[in-house]
């Protein structure tokens, strides 16, 4: 993302009172546990790996809106 990276934008939405409650997902290439840790500790309602092929995308999304939908 230009400007700001997805853990300064999350560390923004979660410091904002209208946005507090809403659900965020990174959605990112990083495996590294430290970044999934900061992404928790940030208040990452998800933390999502990006698939390398784009049937295994479809899938990932498939299996995060059935999640939110049952919600």
């Amino acid at each position: 993302m230009p400007r700001v990276d997805g853990f300064e934008a999350l560390r923004l939405i979660r410091g904002n009172a209208l946005h507090d409650r809403l659900s965020v997902v990174m959605f990112t290439s990083s495996v590294l546990e430290a970044d999934v840790e900061r992404a928790a500790s940030l208040g990452a309602t998800d933390y999502v790996v990006k698939p390398v092929s784009f049937d295994e995308l479809t899938q990932k999304l498939s299996e995060l809106l059935r999640r939110f939908d049952a919600l």
